[in-house]
């Protein structure tokens, strides 16, 4: 339980509550921000009353007076030092910008109390809440705190429901995660044996994957429940910080691993944070020990310094030592999987013959097949032939296969199959059920749809009331749903210089002519990724002068943007003051300008540059040189301090006294950056 959360139910402050629980015989420490859940109950019952909590306060405090006037000074001071409103759920940086502090200060501080979390990540209201109070700050909670429980995934809802009281353990679900790099791809592939890094582009996972495998049972083993594991392979860029959420809100048990030769890294720290908030049992996998450079102790000590320390050391972190490339300690890793795994087999069950759920990994559209879904069971058993919704889609399922390729004819909790037999692609992260029948089924897929219609008009920018310039507009298409949500999530994070993008259509498989005429329609310019254009599409953009660009790489796909998004903005221009010149004499005036003489005060006058007429520090217009003299003769430049003869044009009356302005302009690209 949160400790503001218990300050609340035993009506104290949370200051006050820290300085009383030593005195019950809970010394939590003066940063805790939790309490567990024994400890928690234990507290009310010794402060159930009024009576009781008074007594203990006057202990505490003293006498009632001093206490109160404890209280009213606490106030005053929270009063001088500010008082910020906080929402059920804040980001860091937007919680450091409502403190007036630097952003590094409060992520150095969150984790000081054990708190993964990068600038950009999300605390709840009552971390947010000690933290600020920390600072000084006075905190109120800017909506209900009911509204809190809106983070409770719709999945966690629907398993609470599905599971029984006659659920067994089933397999444990297995996320991996750390910095790119650091071989979390390779680490699956040598656990599967199959090769997958060699089919990657760039050398970074870019889609989730499910694979499950079993583990010789031994000795130690033989009081678990189960010998097999399920990995979720969660891509490992910042790109794909979306999918890699989804994957740890699914999971059961956590890898991080740790290359032995590079050290902790920001994405280590960003995965931390992942398995923090998910609340995960996890083990560190120290790779590429086999590696001269490699020093697993400076792992450690980098760790230990980020709140996990290592079992060896006294902590209670798992920490093996291994080689994915060698295969050296992998069979110790399984081990200790299912070691971690067993000491929460309690919270890991699943009632096989109960009500069918699963979540989406994956899914696309396959040219000769329609949709594939990659599915996840959760509870249930999933068999061919079941009507099955997902969202705002329905269908029966055909076929059903395993990770390796096989046809199966039934799927049970923890077992990741592909399925056919959807009417559509659903999103990853969806909920899939089984049982929904005929007009039951059609209506809550049309509640779904005409929900879905309305999120995507909002995140796609098109209230009515943004009035931003829309320089670009895309036609994308992508092999599968987890690219395409990837490719917008970082297309939102553009800075487009207070213009947009507009995406006229996206969808899954190949670029078709219905495309290339939508594009004709639109102006819109057609992306692919790692999905090709179909003959007849090239035949009709070739005819139509429309560019089709496909990228493998999603890097090169958002370089290609900005590029785009550059070219199109306006360019902007850079106005650069070069000196000030004082007009002495004005010579002639007429329909071919103005012949005047004067000084440059400062700076200098170049035959090229631009003029600014001011008159009592009015700016009356804009001229140009036309002539330069100096001397009676034609010049290209004056220095400071000398007398020059001007022709200018573009001003309709100079007077003595005046003074001009002497700048030059360029125009600059706009860039466009994430």
């Amino acid at each position: 339980m949160n400790i503001t959360e218990l300050a609340r139910q035993v009506h104290l402050s949370t200051k006050q509550l820290r300085e009383v629980m030593p005195y019950l015989g809970f010394d939590i420490g003066g940063r805790a921000i939790k309490v567990d859940a024994r400890i928690a109950n234990a507290v009310i019952q010794k402060l159930n009353s009024k009576s009781k909590r008074d007594k203990v306060l006057r202990e505490v405090f003293g006498s009632k007076e001093e206490n109160e006037t404890e209280q009213k000074k606490s106030g005053e001071a929270e009063t001088k030092e500010g008082e910020i409103k906080i929402p059920p759920r804040i980001v860091v940086k937007d919680l450091a910008k409502k403190m007036g502090i630097d952003v590094t200060k409060l992520v150095v501080e969150l984790m000081r109390q054990g708190v993964m979390g990068s600038l950009n990540d999300t605390i709840d209201f009552e971390t947010a809440s000690i933290v600020a109070q920390d600072f000084g700050f006075s905190v109120l909670p800017e909506v209900k705190e009911e509204d809190d429980t809106e983070e409770v995934s719709v999945a966690e809802k629907v398993l609470q429901d599905a599971v029984s009281e006659s659920s067994t353990p089933r397999p444990p679900v297995i996320v991996v995660m750390g910095h790119v790099d650091h071989g979390k791809t390779k680490l699956l592939d040598t656990i599967r044996v199959t090769d997958v890094t060699a089919g990657e582009k760039g050398g970074i996972t870019q889609h989730i994957g499910a694979y499950q495998v079993e583990v010789s049972k031994t000795e130690t083993l033989k009081n678990v429940p189960t010998n097999k594991l399920t990995f979720i392979d969660t891509p490992g860029h910042e790109a794909f910080s979306l999918m890699r959420s989804r994957g740890a809100r699914i999971a059961d048990l956590a890898i991080l691993v740790v290359a032995a030769d590079d050290g902790v890294q920001p994405q280590t720290i960003e995965a931390i944070s992942h398995i923090k908030k998910a609340e995960l049992p996890f083990v560190v996998a120290i790779n590429k020990v086999d590696k001269p450079e490699a020093n697993p102790d400076k792992i450690r000590s980098e760790l230990a310094e980020l709140g996990l320390n290592p079992e060896e050391w006294g902590g209670d972190t798992v920490m093996v030592e291994i080689s994915a490339l060698k295969r050296k300690n992998i069979d110790l890793l399984l081990e200790s999987l299912l070691l971690v795994y067993e000491l929460h087999k309690d919270e890991i069950k699943a009632d096989p013959d109960g009500p069918v759920v699963g979540t989406i990994i994956e899914s696309h559209v396959n040219k000769g097949a329609g949709a594939v879904a990659t599915v996840l069971v959760q509870n249930g058993t999933m068999r061919i032939g079941d009507s099955v919704s997902v969202g705002n889609i329905i269908g029966k399922i055909r076929s059903m296969k395993d990770w390796d390729g096989n046809s199966v004819s039934e799927a049970t909790p923890s077992m990741p199959v592909a399925i056919l037999g959807l009417k559509g692609a659903p999103s990853v992260g969806e909920i899939l059920r089984v049982g929904l029948q005929g007009r039951i089924a059609k209506k809550v897929a049309r509640k779904s749809r005409k929900k879905s219609g309305i999120n995507k008009l909002l995140s796609r920018g098109g209230a009515k009331d943004d009035d931003s310039e829309v320089v670009l507009s895309l036609i994308i298409k992508a092999d599968v749903l987890g690219s395409l949500e990837a490719l917008q999530e970082s297309m939102d994070k553009l800075d487009l210089n207070g213009s947009r993008i507009s995406i006229v259509s996206q969808g899954l498989g190949y670029i078709t002519e219905v495309d290339v005429l939508r594009a004709v329609d639109t102006g819109a310019v057609i992306l692919g990724f790692n999905a090709q254009a179909t003959h007849e599409a090239e035949v009709l953009a070739r005819t139509h002068d429309i560019d089709i660009k496909t990228f493998e790489i999603i890097y090169d796909f958002l370089d290609y943007v900005s590029e785009k998004v550059s070219e199109r903005l306006s360019p902007e221009v850079v106005r650069t003051d070069i000196g000030r010149f004082k007009v002495i004499k004005v010579f002639r005036q007429d329909k071919d300008g103005i012949i005047l003489g004067g000084k440059v005060m400062s700076g200098e006058l170049p035959e090229t540059a631009q003029l600014e007429l001011s008159r009592d520090k009015r700016v009356l217009g804009r001229g140009e040189i036309v002539e330069l003299q100096s001397g009676k003769e034609k010049v290209t430049i004056v220095a400071e301090g000398q007398e020059a003869g001007l022709h200018v044009s573009g001003f309709e009356e100079v007077e003595e006294g005046d003074e001009l302005i002497i700048f030059s302009e360029t125009k600059k690209t706009r860039d466009v950056s994430n």
